[in-house]
């Protein structure tokens, strides 16, 4: 009886110590994630002023970007802006692959079906689209600086920039005739020996601002001619 017993109380405590173990959880299932990799470059350039700002005078936004496979340009100007942007695409592209619909013009080329550019122009707005796979390389560098040109005379870079150069140059020639002042000023004294010295000293100096003022007017001339 007393075996019985024992047997059985061994057994209750065997069945209470396994049920209070911890269930051990399951595995997750393993997971693989892949980055892939592209060799291309791009670069952009967006720009973007509300119809607040009055040095503008309207509404631009101009976004360029460019990759191993396209070029492309989208602009909205104040329309103030039609004719001066139509004389440059007419320069730089003529007529041969154009097409007018009165105020909206289109260029257009393509090989074997394949379009290579489009310009697309109505306005206050412009759309240009260039496949740089199927375009020649000195295409693809024409279309990169004529979309200089265009962010340039949309923008006011140009305009910005020669104004503060001019400002700049007046400010160095009235030092440049300042100094010329001066030495005239000592060249009429009586002192001789330091009179010279000093006159040819500010002269020297006259010259080299006189000849920054000539090289700075050369570039605004340049920068008022693009």
């Amino acid at each position: 009886m007393k075996t019985i017993f024992l047997s059985s109380l061994l057994m209750s405590l065997g069945a209470l110590s396994f049920s209070q173990k911890t269930p051990t959880p399951p595995t997750p299932p393993t997971t693989s994630t892949t980055v892939s990799t592209s060799s291309s470059t791009s670069s952009n350039y967006v720009r973007s002023v509300s119809k607040d700002d009055e040095d503008k005078g309207g509404n631009l936004s101009i976004a360029i970007s460019e990759s191993n496979n396209s070029y492309k340009l989208r602009a909205k100007f104040p329309s103030k802006n039609d004719k001066a942007l139509k004389d440059l695409l007419l320069d730089q592209f003529g007529e041969e692959n154009l097409q007018k619909n009165g105020n909206d013009w289109e260029w257009q080329f393509a090989s074997e079906d394949e379009e290579i550019y489009s310009i697309k122009f109505s306005s206050g707005k412009l759309k240009i689209n260039l496949d740089k796979e199927q375009a020649a390389n000195t295409l693809t560098k024409k279309f990169v600086r004529v979309g200089k040109q265009i962010k340039q005379l949309l923008s006011g870079d140009d305009n910005r920039k020669a104004e503060s150069l001019q400002r700049k140059a007046e400010h160095l020639q009235r030092d440049a005739e300042r100094m010329q002042r001066e030495a005239d000023r000592l060249a009429r004294q009586n002192n001789r020996e330091h009179r010279e010295k000093d006159v040819q000293a500010l002269q020297k100096k006259a010259e080299k601002l006189q000849k920054k003022v000539d090289s700075l007017q050369q570039v605004i001339e340049n920068l008022k001619k693009n």
